[in-house]
């Protein structure tokens, strides 16, 4: 298991960033399971999950370190061009992380 993966004895409070963490490795490390079945060049995601939660700087950073090529961005048009059909600049993608509740088994698909 790599060390970014959730671990049962993991405090609560540390278990969404090591989530994360592995689906954002499984996810962009097994293109062929992903919606795009390709590897981006660069990769972007939001400094906020959907509901607008903050991804905590230290958890930014530790997922950029774990994530060869991954940078946190604070706002979808700095990496988004709008003309014609919209697409993410120089190939790559952008990533925008759900909350994640932390109730039930990791294994659930709460």
């Amino acid at each position: 298991m790599r060390r970014c993966c959730w671990r049962p004895a993991a405090p609560a409070n540390r278990r969404p960033r090591r989530y994360r963490c592995c689906l954002l490795r499984r996810y962009l490390g097994t293109p062929a399971e992903n919606s795009f079945a390709q590897n981006f060049p660069t990769v972007h995601v939001l400094d906020r999950t959907s509901g607008g939660t903050p991804v905590a700087p230290a958890d930014q950073q530790r997922i950029a370190d774990e994530l060869t090529g991954v940078t946190f961005v604070a706002d979808r048009n700095s990496v988004v061009v709008t003309e014609g059909c919209a697409h993410v600049k120089d190939g790559g993608i952008l990533i925008t992380l759900g909350t994640i509740d932390g109730g039930g088994s990791p294994a659930a698909g709460r």
